[in-house]
């Protein structure tokens, strides 16, 4: 009878074990950012470019330098095994710690994907400059119509955005009545909105670039330019078809066009060059800034691939250590440095962010006050 209950009790475990969901993740196995590299995201969903988190990271580490306030901004695919995501969200909230009790705000933004489903949750104290009304605006007015477009960077960033605002004293006046805005105010409000967005139409369409016929140039940005014109002739340049290009940039760039760091355009000015086999081209490249791809020391582009790898974390006691790679793929470049992790401050030792969920569940940083949610 005691071998036939143990066998049930092995069998029912292995039901739960199997129909466990297969990306389901324990709350302490959310990677803790600013532990490990003392940035503000955690997009364990793939929802940001790097170029877009870096921006995240910088503004919410302005934020926390000048006023003492943090946001923790998480994405991931699934909250099982947690019964809900406003639970996931606010047992995230405690094994942080998030908020340094008793001295400032602390808020978690919380995205699940699969669920499609955002919660805000803000420590105690925290209502008193964000409250749960203006949160929920938030949620209505700035993320869910992003995330219902599958614009889920803009949503991120809107979102992130306004509790920025709100938490740096900017929102001070959304208490006061909203309902005494007066139609003409509106009214003149939209003209003026339309003549800046008027305004800079035009300035875009005047603001095609000359390029030289036979040339490079080189622009930190991602949008391509659709009409360029020739710097001598001031007539518009013809743009080369994707196989006419890649013979006209050398292996690095070849390199760094197939890893996507950079995007290459050649443009021709058939008035200065009517000959197609005549040189003049001008190569024009599109280098945003990227975390993740840096300039070779060799080939002299963005073919260098950056991965650092944690091998000890940070304590309040003692520093952690990580290993950063760097590898080239055009030539032969590569180096591997261990760097060392900083040991936590004090000063986050007693607020968030203290280890990454220690026992005690972050019952040393800031309570978990109020915040909303929304579905799309």
């Amino acid at each position: 009878m005691l071998k036939k209950s143990l066998l049930i009790a092995l069998i029912c475990f292995l039901l739960f074990y199997v129909a466990a969901p297969a990306n389901a993740i324990p709350i302490r196995e959310v990677p803790n950012p600013h532990v490990n590299n003392r940035d503000w995201v955690t997009d364990m969903a793939d929802l940001l470019s790097p170029e877009t988190e870096a921006q995240l990271n910088q503004v919410l580490s302005n934020l926390e330098k000048k006023t003492g306030n943090e946001i923790a901004v998480v994405t991931v695919t699934d909250t099982a095994p947690s019964s809900s995501p406003k639970q996931f969200a606010r047992d995230l909230f405690y094994c942080w710690g998030l908020g340094k009790r008793g001295k400032n705000y602390g808020v978690l933004f919380l995205i699940s994907k699969d669920e499609r489903r955002v919660e805000i949750k803000t420590s105690e104290g925290t209502p008193s400059v964000l409250p749960n009304r203006r949160v929920e605006e938030i949620i209505e007015l700035q993320i869910i119509p992003q995330f219902k477009l599958g614009e889920f960077s803009s949503g991120i960033v809107a979102g992130t955005q306004a509790l920025v605002s709100s938490l740096s004293g900017n929102q001070s006046r959304y208490m006061e009545d909203r309902a005494k805005y007066h139609p003409e105010a509106i009214f003149f409000g939209f003209i003026g909105i339309a003549c800046i967005g008027s305004a800079i139409a035009i300035a875009k369409a005047l603001s095609h670039p000359l390029l030289e016929p036979n040339g490079r140039s080189r622009v930190n940005k991602t949008e391509k330019d659709e009409v360029a014109k020739c710097a001598q002739c001031r007539q518009p340049m013809e743009k080369l078809n994707t196989l006419s290009l890649i013979s006209y940039l050398s292996k690095p760039e070849q390199a760094a066009q197939t890893l996507g760091s950079v995007s290459f355009e050649g443009w021709r000015c058939q008035k200065c060059y009517p000959n197609p086999t005549d040189a003049g081209v001008h190569i024009r490249a599109y280098a945003p800034k990227s975390r993740k791809f840096i300039m070779c020391p060799t080939c002299k582009e963005l073919t260098v691939e950056r991965t650092s790898q944690i091998v000890q974390q940070a304590t309040t006691a003692n520093p952690g250590q990580k290993i950063v790679t760097e590898k080239c793929y055009c030539c032969d470049y590569y180096i591997a440095n261990v760097t060392t992790i900083p040991a936590i401050s004090a000063d986050y030792s007693s607020g968030y962010y203290d280890g990454g969920g220690s026992s005690g569940g972050g019952s040393s940083g800031g309570d978990c006050g109020g915040g909303a949610g929304g579905s799309w």
